[in-house]
């Protein structure tokens, strides 16, 4: 047979077309993978699923709006019946926008009627007053009144219910806690399902999009280069069902249509980037757009999420009926245990699209893991599908993984979260802290640190063989004795010198192995005894998780009574886990340090004198490297004590929970183990723990005083003073109690205390503690100021809450509030002047002294005004002699009393009264003695001016009251005035004319000119001839002494 040679240009050819095989198939593969017409048939994402969310979200946000435009406005009314609320009337002719996908057909608006009845239904509310107590709703006389339990009380029947306006942003937070998942627009999916819903709608008000396909791959039609050119067609980035997103095509009739989505609402409910309250279809698609990928991931997630939940509730029924249990029982919580380690054993086999009653390979899996037979479990998982589970929110909403009624979902995440943070803490502690590296022992640096070490210890023994032979040559020194004894030991030494840092690294190396295998070794053990326990694969337990209840349930009111102790402790321990860090730090740092000196420990070995510092060298070292193992040791057998508690206990649930408590005793006890067996490295540990005790004092005292003034301290605080008030009542016969305990004995024992204080036993002198000390009727007494004490504490924060310390305003609406008064009254005194102003306002409107305290306190206002002293001293008087409950004045009397009062004061205080009172004092008269007199005189008002010693103290108002009462009667004193001789022609009208340019003076004559050395002199306002003559002042008229004596010796008049 004949065969061609080849030649070496056909072998080039060859090897050529091989290598552009291997270059180009993988490279076509990877493109046919990854084409679009390569991919399956795409499928779009159904969002459907997503609507009730969004509707959700538009409701939350309507309803905000007719909140906020109420009471007034045109949204909610505030003058409600509890028999509108019930039928769902709120009132209000507001509506607001909700959008097309809940009033598609109309016009996309809602009134306040139709949003509550919309809410109601898509929030699944009982009824209308179930929703309106939820939101808030209230009495407008009393803001505390529970809304639920008095709605329907035939007192509050009136029409004064209502929703503050308030309350909007608040209403949505209420809303957003009942659906039970996020009403903000913070869900690419929500936002996404509601663009498109917006989109595609066929109503009125929808964009009535029309689908064209891909624009490229799988599902992208012919045509698709002549589509993409159309008008109106508009590219549109979907979701998938894969989870990815693809581009597709859209036709949008009209793109420039306004769509009406939302209002606006503050943060952090605002719209989302891309969103306005108001949109055209063209950006309703663009949203959609940018929304799709990160929906088409959270799609996928959801479904995944839901498929486990679903398979979960299936396996976790099946299993207790296979049991034979009942939901609550004992036998949910073991098939929990059971069914959480079936699922996670198979999680990798579990098929993504949800068809897990189709998939051989998962069946088989929990087959093998839970005993049950193919058949059993796919009936058990048949119709469970990716989807949200019928009546769930889609949200992965955690449920508790215990049994116990009303309270396992706090105890189970405590205890499931320490049992999941054990392994995770000695992970984190034995690989960061607890292991020694390699490096830090055998390291370039270390070596080469140690070197130096090694060849000073070196050079100590050849000083000691010097000294042996020089010994040995004179006889002088070291004996032969000593010389035997000490040779083996030099030898020994020098050998062990060398070796030193081998030796170091074979006990750092001993120290990780023991740390990690003790932990993995003993906990394993525990481990097969967990799996050998049958108590998982069958039985009910015999404990009762009642009782596992009440136990924690005391242990947990016990702890909110200590927790202010609790919480400084807890800070402590932080404090000490810091420390505890800052040493296993410095741990690792000292044995490196004592690896390095090694050689010199060693040297030290060597003598007796010098031994002691080796044996301490090696103590260190030791006690530095066996924290690892026993920190392993104390892991591995909480494990192992654990796992013997919870076979030895059998059925019995309690012993259960005890067994994986004890697990996790190690979690708690390592820091004190930890810091217990670093105390070997001595001084340097204790500073490092006398400075981590004193932060740890400073972090508990700063802790009791963040907790006393939290609200849950500031609770505490007034539970105890409620508890001591009880007891006080109790012992003084006054307490009535409407509660349990109370009809049970309280009452009872309160009413024998009260005779017991009435009797002549309690008030006996020798049996009542002494002579006219009256035991019983001073416990009486206790009581009744206990009482006072507590309504005073009550209108102290009526005032300071209802009226937000609005002392004035709290008079003007106390009512019979007789303590409100008081207080406010008291409030008034503390702020002076101005509490003087609003006490006498009070008063002048008509206001009422109607107790002896309020009187009290006017008495001590005559400082700031002395009308206030009159009134209460008046008031006083007419209680004590005339039996008057209450007492009011007229304008008139309040006048007069004022003027009188300031008219009593001494120049110093009149400086210091107000200006209201200055004012009053200066315009009336009243009656003293025999003679009517003003309160404040105009040489009164001058004299305070003028007195340079109080001048300083006078108020701005004030002195402006004292000057007008001092320049009101000038006019009406006789004014001298004095021309020179030498103005002849001069008349009255004259002079009148020149001084009413600045003084009103409206009589003016002109006296008989009497020729005097100075001129002519006219006396103003008189018309009775010439003024007697007078010497020409010594001083200008204005001069300060003058103005001091002007009472003594008043101006002339004639």
């Amino acid at each position: 047979m004949l065969t061609q040679k080849k030649t070496p240009h056909r072998r080039i050819r060859i090897t050529l077309v091989g290598l552009a095989a291997l270059l180009v198939v993988p490279m076509l593969m990877t493109f046919f993978a990854l084409s679009p017409t390569a991919n399956a048939a795409r499928t779009r994402l159904d969002y459907s699923s997503q609507l009730t969310q969004a509707k959700q979200l538009l409701l939350a946000r309507a309803m905000r709006m007719c909140i906020i435009n109420g009471n007034g406005g045109p949204g909610f009314g505030g003058n409600l019946t509890a028999e509108r609320i019930a039928r769902g009337d709120w009132g209000g002719n507001f509506t607001t926008t909700v959008g097309p996908i809940l009033d598609g057909d109309n016009d996309g608006q809602f009134d306040c009627k139709e949003v509550v009845s919309a809410t109601r239904g898509i929030f699944g509310y009982g009824s209308f007053i179930d929703m309106f107590c939820a939101l808030k709703g209230e009495w407008r006389d009393n803001a505390n009144l529970d809304c639920l339990s008095n709605i329907g009380k035939p007192e509050y029947s009136g029409d004064k219910w209502n929703i503050p306006k308030d309350r909007g942003v608040y209403a949505i937070q209420v809303l957003e806690k009942k659906a039970g998942r996020s009403l903000k627009f913070d869900s690419a999916l929500v936002n996404y399902s509601l663009a498109m819903s917006i989109l595609l709608s066929g109503q009125k008000l929808g964009c009535k999009a029309e689908w064209r396909g891909f624009t490229s791959g799988e599902g992208a039609p012919d045509n698709i280069r002549d589509l993409l050119r159309g008008e109106n067609n508009r590219r549109v980035n979907i979701a998938l069902a894969d989870g990815t997103s693809a581009e597709g095509l859209y036709y949008i009739p009209n793109p420039n249509k306004k769509v009406g989505l939302s209002s606006k609402v503050e943060s952090p409910y605002d719209l989302p980037s891309g969103a306005k309250p108001e949109m055209s279809c063209e950006e309703i698609a663009a949203w959609a757009s940018s929304s799709a990928e990160g929906a088409a991931k959270s799609a996928k997630t959801e479904a995944a999420d839901n498929t486990r939940k679903a398979v979960y509730d299936a396996l976790l029924k099946k299993c207790i009926e296979k049991n034979g249990g009942g939901v609550g029982g004992p036998a949910e919580q073991i098939c929990k245990q059971q069914v959480d380690s079936w699922m996670n054993a198979c999680k990798d086999k579990m098929p993504s699209n949800g068809a897990v009653a189709s998939s051989d390979e998962y069946i088989k899996c929990i087959a093998k893991q839970s005993n049950y037979s193919d058949g059993e479990l796919k009936s058990a998982l048949s119709g469970i599908s990716a989807d949200t589970p019928s009546g769930q929110s889609g949200d992965d909403e955690k449920k508790p993984e215990c049994a116990v009624k009303d309270l396992g979902w706090l105890i189970c995440p405590v205890v499931n979260f320490l049992a999941d943070i054990s392994d995770a803490a000695f992970a984190m502690i034995a690989d960061n802290f607890l292991k020694i590296e390699p490096g830090l022992a055998s390291g370039g640096e270390v070596q080469a640190a140690w070197g130096i070490m090694r060849n000073i210890a070196n050079g100590a023994f050849i000083i000691m063989f010097l000294a042996i032979i020089i010994s040995q040559l004179t006889g002088f020194g070291i004996s032969n004795y000593g010389i035997k004894k000490m040779l083996p030991r030099l030898i020994i030494a020098a050998i062990l010198v060398n070796v030193s840092i081998y030796i170091c690294q074979i006990a750092v190396d001993l120290s990780n192995i023991l740390g990690y295998s003790l932990r993995a070794g003993i906990g394993g053990i525990g481990d097969e005894i967990t799996r050998a326990n049958e108590i998982f694969q069958s039985g009910q337990g015999r404990g009762t998780w009642g009782g596992f209840a009440l136990t924690i349930l005391a242990a947990g009111t016990a702890g909110i009574l200590a927790l202010a102790v609790l919480i400084g402790a807890l800070v402590s321990g932080l404090v000490v886990m810091a420390t505890v860090a800052v040493l296993l730090i410095a741990r690792k740092a000292l044995i490196v340090i004592l690896i390095v000196i090694s050689p010199l420990a060693f040297v030290a070995f060597l003598l007796p004198n010098t031994e002691k510092l080796f044996s301490k060298w090696r103590s260190i070292f030791v006690g530095l490297l066996m924290v690892f193992p026993t920190i392993g040791l104390l892991f591995g057998g909480g494990i192992l004590a654990g796992a013997v508690v919870k076979a030895g206990g059998g059925n019995d649930t309690i012993m259960q929970i005890v067994g994986e408590l004890i697990k996790v005793l190690p979690l708690i006890a390592v820091w004190s183990v930890l810091k217990k067996a670093i105390d070997v490295a001595g001084a340097i540990s204790q500073h490092i723990n006398n400075a981590g005790g004193r932060l740890g004092g400073g972090a508990k005292n700063w802790a009791k005083d963040r907790y006393a003034n939290s609200r849950l301290g500031q609770m505490q605080d007034f539970r105890k003073k409620q508890v001591a008030r009880r007891k006080q009542l109790m012992r003084a016969g006054a307490w009535k109690g409407s509660g349990l305990m109370d009809h049970i004995w309280r009452n009872r024992m309160s009413g024998l205390n009260e005779k017991f204080n009435r009797s002549r036993l309690a008030n006996n002198k020798f049996l009542g503690a002494g002579k006219d000390v009256n035991y019983g009727i001073r416990s009486a007494a206790a009581g009744q100021d206990a009482v006072d004490k507590e309504e005073l504490e009550a209108a102290e924060d009526l005032l300071a809450y209802q009226f937000n310390g609005d002392a004035a305003a709290a008079l003007r609406n106390a009512g019979d509030n007789e303590i409100l008064k008081h207080v406010a009254f008291k409030k008034l005194e503390s702020t002076g002047k101005h509490g003087a102003e609003q006490m006498y306002e009070y008063l002048q409107g008509g206001g009422t002294i109607s107790n002896r305290r309020m009187a009290e306190t006017l008495t001590r206002m005559k400082d700031d005004h002395a009308g206030l002293f009159e009134m209460g001293r008046t008031a006083i008087d007419q209680m004590e002699q005339d039996g008057a409950t209450s007492v009011s004045f007229s304008q008139q009397q309040m006048a007069e009393l004022t003027a009188k009062g300031v008219n009593g004061l001494s120049d110093e205080k009149l400086a210091r009264q107000t200006s209201s009172a200055i004012k009053v004092a200066g315009e009336t008269e009243f009656t003293k003695g025999d003679h009517k007199m003003v309160g404040v005189s105009a040489e009164r008002a001058a004299s305070v001016l003028d007195n340079k010693r109080i001048n300083t103290s006078i108020s701005g108002s004030a002195r402006k009251e004292l000057e007008n009462i001092r320049n009101s009667n000038r006019a009406a004193e006789p004014q001298e005035l004095r021309v020179p001789h030498d103005m002849s022609g001069v008349t009255a009208d004259d002079v009148k004319n020149a001084i009413n340019s600045t003084v009103e003076i409206n009589n003016i004559t002109e006296a008989v000119p009497s020729d005097t050395p100075t001129g002519r002199t006219f006396v103003a306002g008189t018309g009775r001839g010439p003024a007697p003559p007078q010497s020409p002042p010594s001083a200008p008229p204005n001069n300060q002494n003058n103005r001091n004596n002007r009472n003594d010796n008043p101006p002339a008049a004639s």
